[in-house]
């Protein structure tokens, strides 16, 4: 999901945009292109453009296309150039893309012999061409799904590597320079960007059993606070855990989170999807229910622009989700609010 001007955007076996009543704006088609509609990434410009990315390694060659389209549906303009980034070099999938003004950075990760490091291309958002590539200097890490841009800064969080690397956060700043942050905790898939911090929720799985809490980092990337996360009475016992993996923010309701809620007697067919709805302001768990399989689908995913929340299930049915509105003090940040403070110019004593 990405925020657009009330629109928001989903995903299923294509790309299709929706407006706030629920009705369908554009659907993208890549086919005529790549064959198919399936793409690695994907962000709503600040101008309401969109840009998809999709990039493959096959047993012969390594392929990768970025399109542009504006908000209308009309393609701007493809870029099919980037598979020639370095030689010896396969994709592994987990790219990134992200956009400062005129610029659009793309994060890939690429198989380098028996390992795999991330690189990143610097492209102009306006053509398409591409102004410089970089392999990153950093322990390999899976990054996680999401990202957070503060200060002129995208913050990526990671999982372990292959060979036992701790988890840990890229700090990417738009001038090009990085650093890469060692966790001793695990801070999963960010959820809300605001100012105050990251929020970010984790699952790890010990034993058969789900362990999940929300983390509030600072843009220094230490921990403020660790909430754990758990059914509420009406659905918990020592047979239940529940694994969270995702979330949304809203600016009426809180954090939306969604999670599967699991017996551990049971096999794990008996999984069922979890949705909750939290206070930002103090971790507190204010309404949550478990979806029967045969009503709430077996991975319904949740989108939001900001204000409404939705829900998609099996790819056919989208819904509106109505909350109680919460009084809090927590406020959202995104990048476009983040790039207009920055180029703000201040002078003093205009007089």
């Amino acid at each position: 999901m990405s925020k657009s001007n009330g629109e928001f955007l989903c995903l299923d076996d294509g790309v299709t945009t929706y407006d706030s009543n629920l009705f369908i704006t554009h659907k993208f088609n890549f086919s005529s292109i790549i064959g198919g509609n399936f793409f690695s990434n994907y962000l709503t410009g600040h101008d309401g453009s969109h840009l998809f990315y999709y990039s493959e390694t096959d047993r012969r060659d390594s392929v990768a296309y970025l399109f542009k389209y504006n908000d209308n549906g009309d393609l701007l303009w493809v870029n099919d150039s980037l598979r020639m980034r370095g030689q010896n070099l396969t994709f592994s999938g987990k790219s990134k893309l992200v956009q400062y003004g005129n610029d659009v950075y793309v994060f890939d990760l690429f198989g380098e012999a028996d390992s795999s490091r991330y690189g990143v291309t610097h492209l102009n958002a306006q053509t398409g061409e591409v102004k410089s590539f970089e392999m990153l200097d950093i322990p390999y890490a899976y990054f996680y799904p999401f990202s957070a841009f503060y200060n002129e800064k995208w913050y990526f969080t990671a999982g372990p590597g292959p060979k036992g690397e701790s988890e840990g956060m890229l700090i990417f700043d738009v001038d090009g320079s990085y650093e890469y942050v060692p966790l001793d905790f695990p801070a999963a898939n960010i959820v809300a960007t605001t100012h105050n911090g990251i929020f970010s929720v984790d699952a790890d799985y010990y034993g058969g059993d789900w362990s999940s809490e929300l983390y509030r980092l600072d843009y220094d990337a230490e921990q403020l606070n660790a909430y754990p996360l758990s059914p509420t009475s009406k659905y918990s016992s020592n047979d239940i855990s529940l694994g969270v993996f995702y979330g949304v923010f809203s600016e009426k309701y809180g954090i939306i989170l969604r999670g599967r809620y699991r017996n551990n007697d049971s096999s794990s067919s008996n999984h069922r999807p979890w949705l909750a709805q939290l206070n930002p302001d103090n971790g507190n768990i204010v309404w949550d229910t478990v979806f029967d399989r045969s009503n709430g689908g077996n991975s319904p995913r949740i989108y939001s622009n900001g204000q409404e929340v939705f829900l998609k299930e099996d790819f056919r049915f989208l819904y509106e989700l109505k909350f109680e509105e919460l009084n809090f003090n927590t406020v959202l940040s995104d990048d476009k609010t983040e790039e207009e403070k920055t180029e703000l110019k201040i002078y003093p004593n205009p007089t």
